[in-house]
């Protein structure tokens, strides 16, 4: 009688383990279902010993594995023992931080390297970033103004003229 309670205290511990051990290590579930089984013998044999161990079992291992449940879904949320590579992505990635580095921020002047139909290469104060055309194609040469930088693009138009400071008709 007393080797059979030991044993159902044995088993429900082991299945607590065997929990623990879901948490730590990738399964797939089939440790869960493995502590669910042990679990559930090990009440079994509680009840066979005497009500109040059964009762006692039945009682305190689902706490105890919602407890373990809990520290291990709270432990993949922090990412663990490092297995999971936890990132932050910032505003400055990408193409944002591309066209940054090269100078291509809004309203920078460049120079088309190639022809853009409605794409091409631009030559900013820092470097060169591949750009989107808004409006009519323009030739290789061509001076260009950042319009925005969205998504994967930075998107450019023909910069305007600018206004002579002589007027004509003057003598």
């Amino acid at each position: 009688m007393i080797g059979t309670a030991l044993l159902a205290i044995g088993l429900m511990l082991l299945a607590l383990l065997v929990l623990l051990l879901e948490m730590l290590l990738i399964s797939f579930g089939i440790l869960g279902i493995i502590a669910v089984i042990l679990g559930t013998v090990g009440v079994i044999l509680g009840f066979r010993v005497h009500p109040a161990l059964g009762w006692s079992l039945l009682l305190l291992s689902p706490l105890a594995g919602l407890w373990i449940l809990r520290w291990g879904f709270a432990r993949m949320r922090r990412g663990g023992l490092g297995l999971v590579t936890v990132a932050e992505v910032s505003g400055q990635t990408g193409i944002a931080a591309a066209a940054h580095a090269v100078g291509a921020d809004l309203g920078a002047e460049g120079v088309l390297v190639t022809d853009a139909m409605p794409t091409g290469r631009a030559r900013f104060a820092q470097g060169e970033i591949d750009v989107t055309v808004r409006g009519p194609v323009l030739q290789r040469g061509a001076p260009i103004v950042v319009l925005a930088i969205d998504g994967p693009a930075v998107t450019v138009t023909a910069r305007p003229p600018v206004p002579s400071t002589t007027e004509s008709g003057k003598p």
